[in-house]
């Protein structure tokens, strides 16, 4: 009897092993790009590759589906996926108004950042900008999180020309809310800022002649915090970059005017403007030249007035709507 039983067992363990091996063998180990291709592919392109979706989401790493499964959930609409049990680790998606402090779990970390050389009080700066009071008084997650400027799964180096903060594509990106006039007048702010920059002479040399040291959005509104560290006035925003013409500036008789605004009183296009058309006072030499020869073909010998008045008439404009009539 006992051999008998014995060896029932023995047969058990053994059939029990074959299935388990059979189970195992017609199984199809799925990550997460099985059924999430496109997020996947995404990643793959990301600083945050070496993450994997479990990083951030929790989960697993892999799971066992059979092949019936694996194909139902890799070629399936997402309106039709069928349910999937992602275990008891799994996060999920974060609400847009989670996304800054769900970031900051680790870019607020040192210890995890410092290998990287990375800054970790970028989340304290949020919470200061225009952005991230917003969010946080008002609970209105409309506003730019973390997802919106650097991307969700395609997070790229800010070095990368695809990443969307890369310098030439900052404009673009602010753009996608800013241009927005219906969006913008709900915050009291105006669309009008974008067309400016992209006539001025930093969006020209920007956009049009790719100089990636001329100012974007960021260089002067910070990239995450509100008004940066020295920048109390546009003056200050503007001497960042030209040091000796905010310097001469300092020692003018101008600087001395209260009713005086600073650089865009004469740099930033005029009346009816926001600080965001600078234009150069001194137009390049061949604009000179082409409306001193345009003068001559009216006014044979011109006096030296009406030369000043033609070739460069900004000035005369700019004392007329700075002074007080």
């Amino acid at each position: 009897m006992t051999g008998t039983v014995g060896r029932a067992l023995w047969v058990a363990a053994l059939t029990f092993a074959a299935r388990q091996a059979v189970a195992q063998e017609g199984s199809v180990a799925a990550g997460c790009e099985t059924c999430h291709a496109d997020r996947g592919a995404e990643l793959a392109h990301s600083v945050h590759a070496s993450l994997g979706c479990h990083g951030c989401h929790g989960g697993e790493k892999t799971y066992a589906l059979t092949p019936d499964e694996a194909r139902v959930w890799s070629t399936s609409g997402t309106a039709r996926r069928p349910s999937f049990d992602h275990g008891p680790s799994f996060s999920g998606k974060p609400a847009r108004a989670a996304v800054p402090d769900f970031c900051g779990t680790c870019h607020a970390d040192v210890e995890r950042m410092n290998p990287y050389g990375l800054h970790v009080d970028q989340l304290a700066r949020y919470w200061t900008s225009g952005h991230g009071k917003t969010l946080r008084n008002n609970k209105d997650d409309r506003v730019a999180v973390c997802i919106d400027c650097h991307g969700s799964h395609d997070v790229r180096s800010g070095k990368d020309p695809a990443s969307r903060t890369y310098p030439i594509n900052v404009v673009s990106m602010c753009a996608s809310c800013h241009e927005r006039a219906d969006l913008m007048a709900e915050f009291n702010l105006h669309a009008e800022v974008v067309d400016e920059y992209r006539r001025s002479v930093h969006g020209d040399l920007l956009l049009n002649q790719g100089d990636t040291g001329a100012p974007n959005c960021a260089t002067c509104h910070g990239n995450h915090s509100a008004t940066p560290p020295g920048f109390a006035t546009v003056g200050a925003v503007c001497g960042q970059c030209h040091q000796h013409a905010a310097l001469n500036f300092s020692k003018s008789i101008h600087s001395t005017l209260p009713e005086f605004n600073g650089c865009v009183q004469c740099h930033g296009g005029g009346e009816d403007r926001h600080a965001h058309l600078i234009e150069r006072i001194t137009k390049p030499v061949g604009i000179l030249i082409g409306r001193y020869a345009q003068l001559l073909t009216t006014e044979p010998h011109p006096t030296p007035q009406q030369v000043t008045q033609s070739i460069n008439p900004d000035p005369r404009k700019i004392i007329d709507h700075t002074l007080p009539t």
